[in-house]
């Protein structure tokens, strides 16, 4: 998406050799949270620095805090049943 939006690479190889670690170690379920809170950070912390004018659009920005950030909140909001709370408190607020 990124390269299409763009018009350049958008994430290095490290990004996808953390997630695919990450991956392999969290779950599915776990780790497609870990990609949204990922993304839905550094969106936020993004858009601060935009504009708060402490970066611009052309700046290149590392994906692989967010990826750990969102996921010491993955692991962090699991239950001892191993479900997450999130997950569980988005599917019952869907329905």
């Amino acid at each position: 998406m990124g390269k299409f939006i763009f018009k350049k690479e958008a994430m290095g190889f490290g990004d996808v050799k953390l997630g695919l670690i990450l991956g392999g170690f969290l779950g599915l379920k776990t780790t497609i949270l870990t990609l949204y809170l990922s993304f839905l950070i550094a969106g936020a912390v993004s858009l601060i620095g935009l504009l708060g004018k402490w970066i611009n659009r052309k700046s290149r920005i590392p994906f692989g805090p967010y990826l750990a950030c969102g996921t010491i909140i993955s692991i962090l909001t699991r239950a001892p049943s191993n479900e997450n709370l999130i997950i569980n408190w988005y599917i019952s607020l869907i329905g």
